[in-house]
This record gives C-alpha cells, sequence and structure tokens, in this order.
C-alpha cells in the first residue's frame, strides 16, 4: 500500500515537473522572440510610432473637443494653428478631427482584412499542403487563377456596383481577394512539416487529418503567418486609400485617409495642408506596418531560436 502511495507521488511529482519544464521552455523562447525583436531598433520605433496612431485614431475622438462631421460655427480653410493643429477644411471641419476618424477608419480596414486574408489563406494553403496530390493540384489552380485576374480591377467593379459607402463593405470585398499569396506561403511550408515526426506521432496516436492541420500544422506555421498578416494590412491600407482616392470606397457622411486626400486633390497648391497630412498619415502607417513586420521575421525566424535540452 504504502509502495503504491509512493509510486502515486512520484508519478504526479514526474509530471508536475514535466508540465513546469515546458512552461519554462515556451517562455523562454517567448522572451527569446522578444529580446531579438527589442535589438531591432527601427521596428521597435515604428511599433512605438504605429502605438501612438492607434490610440490617436481610437482614443483622440473622445478627447477631441471637434467632431469629424459636426458643423460647428469654425472659420474655413484655415491653416494649422493653436486651435486646430491641423488647420479647416473648405467647408468648416476641423481636419485633425477627420483625420482622427479617417485614420480610424482606414485602420479597421486593414485589421478586417488581414483576418480575412490571412484566415482564409492559411487554411486553404494548409489543406492544400496536407493532401497533396489532385486536391492540391486543384485548389492551388484555383490560387493561379485568382492570382493573375487583375485584382485592383475587380474590386473597383465589385466596389462599384456595392457604391462601398462603409467601411465593412470595403473591408470584405478586398479580403475576399487578397489570400492568395498567404496560402501558397503556407501550403510550401505544410508541404515540408507534414513529413516531420511530430505529424507521424499524432496520426500513429489516432489524430484525424482535422486535428492535424489545425492543431499541429497551421501552430508551427504561426511566425509565417503573423509576419504575411502585417503585409497584408499594410497593402489592405494602400488599396482602399486607392479605391476611396477613385471614389469607390468609404463615402460620405463617413470618411477615411483615401477619401479625405481625395477631397482635397483639387488644393494641393492653395490649401495644401489638406492634401499632405492625411497623406503623411497614409505613408507613416504603411511604413511603420512593414518595418513592425521586418523586425518580426527577425524574431521569429526558426534558424535563430535556440532549443533547450
Amino acid at each position: 500500500m504504502t509502495d503504491n502511495l509512493e509510486n502515486g507521488t512520484t508519478a504526479t511529482q514526474l509530471q508536475l515537473r514535466s508540465a513546469e519544464a515546458i512552461t519554462t521552455e515556451e517562455r523562454t523562447q517567448l522572451q527569446m522572440v522578444i529580446a531579438r525583436f527589442l535589438r531591432h531598433k527601427v521596428a521597435v520605433a515604428s511599433l512605438t510610432v504605429f502605438i501612438l496612431i492607434v490610440l490617436f485614431a481610437f482614443v483622440g475622438p473622445l478627447l477631441w473637443k471637434y467632431d469629424h462631421n459636426i458643423y460647428r460655427e469654425i472659420p474655413a480653410n484655415q491653416p494649422p494653428n493653436w486651435d486646430h493643429p491641423f488647420g479647416t477644411t473648405q467647408v468648416g471641419h476641423d481636419l485633425m478631427g477627420q483625420v482622427m476618424r479617417g485614420t480610424q477608419q482606414t485602420l479597421k480596414v486593414g485589421f478586417v482584412v488581414a483576418l480575412l486574408s490571412t484566415g482564409i489563406g492559411a487554411t486553404w494553403g494548409a489543406i492544400a499542403g496536407y493532401y497533396r496530390g489532385r486536391v492540391d493540384a486543384v485548389m492551388m489552380r484555383i490560387v493561379d487563377v485568382i492570382i493573375v485576374i487583375p485584382i485592383l480591377a475587380l474590386v473597383l467593379v465589385l466596389a462599384g456596383l456595392t457604391r462601398g459607402t462603409t467601411w465593412w463593405n470595403v473591408a470584405l470585398i478586398i479580403g475576399l481577394f487578397g489570400w492568395p499569396s498567404t496560402a501558397r506561403v503556407v501550403r510550401g511550408m505544410v508541404l515540408s512539416l507534414r513529413e516531420q515526426e511530430f505529424v507521424e506521432a499524432a496520426r500513429a496516436m489516432g489524430a484525424g487529418d482535422g486535428r492535424i492541420i489545425f492543431r499541429h500544422l497551421l501552430p508551427n506555421t504561426a511566425g509565417v503567418i503573423i509576419v504575411d498578416a502585417t503585409l497584408v494590412i499594410a497593402t489592405a491600407i494602400l488599396v482602399e486609400a486607392g479605391l476611396s482616392f477613385l471614389g469607390f470606397g468609404i463615402q460620405v457622411p463617413d470618411t477615411s485617409l483615401g477619401l479625405l486626400i481625395q477631397t482635397a486633390q483639387t488644393a494641393v497648391f492653395t490649401r495644401p495642408w489638406l492634401f499632405y497630412i492625411p497623406g503623411a498619415f497614409v505613408i507613416i502607417i504603411v511604413l511603420t506596418i512593414n518595418f513592425i513586420g521586418d523586425g518580426l521575421r527577425d524574431a521569429l525566424d526558426p534558424k535563430q531560436q535556440m532549443i533547450r535540452r
């Protein structure tokens, strides 16, 4: 009886120690990723700027005294001053309030497109890479067809039919056609990972195809997916700005950075702040996201990871 209790206690202790070791290993790997990212000074500076922009867009409207869409007795066409740091528009709107709203809507589009494109692309690529053969051939031919289609032209047609109107419509249209590149990247990784021992072990333990794909293969492509998602956000922001600039994106009474640029294109020389301030925000957001992606790519590079033994 005593021997059984001692054996049970010993087994429990070993399980606890094993769990603690796994937790320590995971925590240490996360710390190493963070440390590598922090060594990328440009990425850290870009992340800081991007966080400030997000706060400006989502918290700023709650604190700023001028609403983006409420007309007040404000002199029109004022250049930047103490009361209106970004100046005023030709109809008397405070431009800073409008840039806050425009940045908010543009970022929403980028985030939703990243979720849609990354989710669809990662799932599609993982399934194609796992099954290979005819399934892979058919699925990747569909990807090839979507890639060769001039997506911007297709998005313009769809946006024209739906008339954009809301940020959600714009995000949905862009997101449904922005996933093929993610699918190809994930497929390539899964083709390699499916031959690894941990996949064979999962099969031997009775795991089904769905469990292997979503519980074993996709988590091992997380680094690539995260980096790809940052690039998708930047691309989506540029596409949204282009659509709104052409009049097929977000429409009034709402606004976006692209729409602000579009409405101010005739005032580039007479009232340059109306054009260049929203344009500068688009450029800064895209650059910071790209630099953050570079830092994440370096930090998540599996060749640099140290495995604790």
